[in-house]
This record gives C-alpha cells, structure tokens and sequence, in this order.
C-alpha cells in the first residue's frame, strides 16, 4: 500500500511546477528528509539567495521556514516508512515562493485547516505573542508538538498560508503548502 500512495504522490508532485515557467526554481526535491541532507539543503537555499542579492534577513527567513516544513514533514508524516515529502523553492522578482507537501491521514484535515486558518487571521502582533507563549510552554514542559513550527513559519511570511489537500486511496490526504516571504 504505501508504495502505490508514494507514486500516486509522486505523480501529483511532477504536476507542480507547471505554471511556474517563468519563475526560477531554486530547489525541487522529492523524496527523503534525512537530517544531514536537510542542512545541506537549507544551506544551499540560503546561498543560492545570497548570490541573488537577497537580504541575509530574508535568506534567515526562508531558511527558518524551510527548517521548520521539512521538520513538519518528517514529524506529521503518514508514518516512519512512509516519510516522504516535496519541496519547491521559487524565487520571482523579488518574492521567494515555498511549496511543501506530505501524505497525511484524512482524519488530521480538520485539525490542520483549523490551526492554519488561526494563524492566518492573526497579526504579526498577535503571532509574536503567540509564539513566544508556545515557547515558554515547550520549555516548561520540556515538550515540543506545541505548533511553534507552524507559527514560526507564518511570523516569516508576507502572506497568509495557503494550503491544500488532495484525496489519494485508503485513508490518506496529499496535505500541500505555500508561503512566500
């Protein structure tokens, strides 16, 4: 079974860049989010940025938020064996675009939609509040899990989250989302 979710993924994930002809494509990756790999993609990211005259702020941000997804994607994943994920990183004009997406259960489509639908009818005001909180609360409790990947990513984003979810077979969701910064 989990083959046939990874190239029914895999086939919707080859679909994403069209329409994007006229941007130009950082990073695309399909696949595994090994740590070791990750720090060198994030690294890559915020270098290719760099030599596009990106602030080293903006870079920070895109780098963060980068961190932040693949660490969701690994995290909230379908399961251990199924831990695949997608990342596209465009940059036009003067915006950079990030698309990620992973398979998750259906069951977690409401939770997710409503916390990120939260976030995005908050001010920046009100998403500093908000993760300063989640961060004393994970360091009282010595947990994480507390959303602060989600709200870290929004306080870096220009614009609302935007998100998706398409159906795939035996219970499971391809969950997708982009932000720009």
């Amino acid at each position: 079974m989990d083959s046939k979710l990874n190239e029914a993924f895999s086939s919707w994930f080859d679909t994403q860049l069209s329409g994007q002809e006229k941007e130009q494509v950082l990073i695309r990756h399909f696949g595994y989010f090994q740590e070791d790999f990750v720090y060198r993609l994030t690294e890559i990211i915020e270098k290719r940025l760099l030599e596009l005259k990106f602030s080293y702020s903006v870079a920070r941000k895109v780098f963060a938020s980068v961190s932040e997804a693949i660490s969701n994607i690994n995290k909230h994943g379908k399961s251990t064996a199924l831990d695949v994920g997608g990342l596209i990183v465009c940059v036009k004009e003067d915006k950079i675009t990030v698309s990620v997406s992973n398979i998750i259960p259906v069951s977690g489509r409401i939770s997710l939609s409503s916390k990120i639908d939260e976030l995005n009818e908050l001010n920046k005001e009100e998403l500093s509040s908000r993760f300063h909180e989640l961060m004393k609360r994970s360091i009282v409790s010595n947990t994480t899990g507390f959303g602060i990947g989600f709200v870290s990513i929004r306080l870096n984003c220009d614009t609302p989250l935007k998100y998706s979810f398409k159906p795939l077979e035996a219970g499971h969701l391809i969950f997708s989302m982009e932000f720009e910064v």
